[in-house]
């Protein structure tokens, strides 16, 4: 038995003496490595997390890369780190590192980085060398796409643009908020001489209906890889969302468990009746991070946020498909976001609006960018989580 180890916290030698005599009876022998290389370090600083805080990088658009420092040496030490970039040094700065005791003492550093060309980079950040040169480096991928084409389809279009329903969505997509997507907006009478080739995800927002021939070019763009987020509201009726996104023309039986999906259904579920009472904000439901599926991409980068800072006044039930993924759940378990893969696309739907009606989730600041990792999530590029890996 191989033991490779600093030794620096927690490790109680004599008991591993006494275990490499108890397993002498079975043939084995216990061995201990020391990564130290054998000097006794006494200096140990090292780099924990190098990641990028977004997942989708587009050329030209700066990009926060995150640090994370931990300090096992029982005084506060400042180090020197640098970025590099496809082997070019691109920032060198000074970082102090509280003094570790019980615990490792830790700081965290984010800079700007921005990346010129489309396609594949690598990058690493590096600190002198001590004691443990093992620590003193972390290495990161990304993957730079062009913007994401998001065509937006308000089902609820007011005169006063304040009041449609893809008020808030519209301006948090704008190139110049976030930077990474080209959003276009249309209304829903529009969507059927609305071709969907040349998006990227397509974003339903409050729409009952489509026309038959409209959801066949739907799932079919699903399918073949596009990305489709749903946003419920006050014109959605589940039956007629049945007929016109599901094929099944009837909602499944009442009772626990999911349920099959129908062969034409695209959905991750079907709506069976909206509760709550926008007028009465007394009994708004609230995320709970509590039920959180934290591996999900979704909900990942949301872990330690306020979630449940927004409230949601009126949401529909869904019933849960076979096949989906649940990220968010409110307070009462019931589901606030369901996914499911169709294809080589995605289906994500939230179960209450993207405007101020139903709830305040796009004017909480912890809660509003859930829709655009959505949209980042359904497209299926910049997967720069999959390309970083802890071993």
């Amino acid at each position: 038995v191989l033991v490779y180890s600093d030794f620096r916290q927690g490790w109680d030698l004599d008991d591993l003496a006494r275990l490499d005599a108890e397993v002498q009876d079975l043939d084995l022998r216990v061995a201990l490595v020391d990564l130290r290389g054998g000097r006794g370090a006494e200096e140990n600083q090292g780099l924990l997390v190098a990641e990028l805080e977004t997942d989708i990088v587009t050329a030209g658009q700066p990009v926060a890369l995150r640090v994370s420092f931990r300090n096992w040496t029982r005084e506060a030490r400042r180090r020197t780190f640098a970025v590099w970039v496809d082997g070019q040094k691109r920032h060198e700065q000074p970082i102090d590192i509280p003094a570790g005791g019980a615990a490792p003492g830790e700081a965290e550093a984010s800079l700007p980085l921005t990346f010129e060309q489309e396609g594949y980079h690598s990058g690493q950040v590096t600190m002198e060398h001590d004691d443990l040169e093992a620590d003193d480096t972390r290495w990161f991928a990304v993957q730079v796409v062009a913007p994401i084409r998001v065509l937006l389809v308000d089902g609820d279009p007011q005169l006063d643009a304040a009041r449609s329903e893809t008020f808030f969505l519209a301006r948090m997509l704008s190139p110049q908020v976030s930077g990474n997507v080209a959003p276009t907006v249309v209304p829903v009478w529009d969507l059927g001489k609305t071709p969907l080739q040349g998006y990227d995800v397509v974003v339903l927002a409050n729409v009952g209906t489509v026309a038959p021939e409209k959801f066949s070019e739907l799932r079919d763009f699903v399918q073949q890889g596009g990305g489709l987020v749903y946003f419920p509201g006050d014109r959605v009726f589940p039956e007629d969302f049945l007929k016109s996104f599901t094929g099944a023309g009837t909602a499944p039986a009442e009772g626990e468990g999911r349920v099959a999906a129908v062969p034409e259904g695209i959905f991750p579920g079907y709506p069976i009746e909206a509760t709550g009472d926008p007028a009465d904000r007394s009994h708004a439901r609230r995320l709970d991070p509590s039920r959180a599926d934290w591996s999900h991409p979704m909900a990942r980068r949301f872990r330690g946020t306020e979630l449940a800072a927004a409230r949601f006044y009126r949401v529909f039930r869904f019933k849960e498909l076979d096949a989906t993924a649940v990220p968010l759940r409110y307070d009462d378990g019931a589901p606030a976001v369901l996914e499911r893969a169709f294809g080589s696309g995605r289906v994500i739907a939230f179960t209450s609006g993207c405007d101020a009606d139903w709830n305040d989730m796009m004017l909480v600041g912890s809660t509003a960018p859930l829709a655009l990792q959505a949209i980042y999530y359904s497209s299926g590029r910049g997967r720069n989580d999959a390309l970083n890996l802890t071993v």
